[in-house]
Parts: C-alpha cells; sequence; structure tokens
C-alpha cells in the first residue's frame, strides 16, 4: 500500500489532537505537521508548554492568531510564521478579530504522541 501523499484542505482526518481544538496530523519520516482549525471565540484550556526534543514553526494560512512565547502576547496574520525553538514556553493559541483561523504546526523531529492520534478515531 502506498502512504498517502496528497492532502486537499477541505478533507480529514480531523483528530481532537488537544483539548481546545483539533487538527489533521501528517507524520513525516522526519517531521510532523498538524493543520489545525481554530475556531472564534475558543478560550485556549492548554497551559503554556515547552518541548526540549522538538523545534517547532507556527504558519497562519487563514485568519489571526495570538500566541504567547516567553510571556508575550504575539499577534500572527496570515502568511506570518513564528519559530519556536527546544524548551522556549509558548502556547495559548487562540484565534482573533472574531474569525476562526488555520494554522500549520511543523515539529521536527516527529513528535510520537501527535503521530499516535492517528490512530485514534477522527472527529470528522
Amino acid at each position: 500500500m502506498t502512504e498517502r501523499m496528497v492532502f486537499r484542505a477541505n478533507e480529514g482526518p480531523i483528530h481532537q489532537v488537544r483539548p481546545d481544538f483539533a487538527g489533521l496530523v501528517i507524520a513525516g519520516r522526519d517531521s510532523t505537521l498538524v493543520r489545525w482549525d481554530i475556531p472564534a471565540g475558543v478560550v485556549p484550556t492548554a497551559p503554556l508548554h515547552s518541548h526540549a526534543d522538538h523545534e517547532q514553526f507556527c504558519v497562519v494560512l487563514e485568519g489571526a492568531i495570538e500566541m504567547v512565547v516567553e510571556d508575550e502576547p504575539i499577534r500572527l496574520n496570515a502568511g506570518d510564521i513564528c519559530r519556536v525553538d527546544p524548551d522556549v514556553r509558548h502556547g495559548r493559541t487562540r484565534a482573533l478579530d472574531g474569525q476562526s483561523a488555520v494554522v500549520l504546526d511543523i515539529y521536527t523531529p516527529p513528535r510520537p504522541e501527535y503521530v499516535e492520534v492517528i490512530m485514534s478515531k477522527p472527529v470528522r
């Protein structure tokens, strides 16, 4: 069986990766990507966190978000990118301006706990 190579914008499966929003997890050999659908008005429940072994790139595809990096709120608009180095505290991501947002997070090396989610039942 050939592994899936194309992931369309409106296709799933969408998994509940975090308590506050869901996403499409794409597992690669050397990285993990998650396309997050962040609904308007959702208050983030995940605390600030860091990952010792992973570098993260956050790319805003649609809308605008606020994320906290080292206790500083940062606004990111469509097209903006934020790099989060290992051990840097970040999180509390939320959509802004009353609109939903779509964000692509890229983790290297792969995040095994996110890859495991692929085996769970999708929410849609």
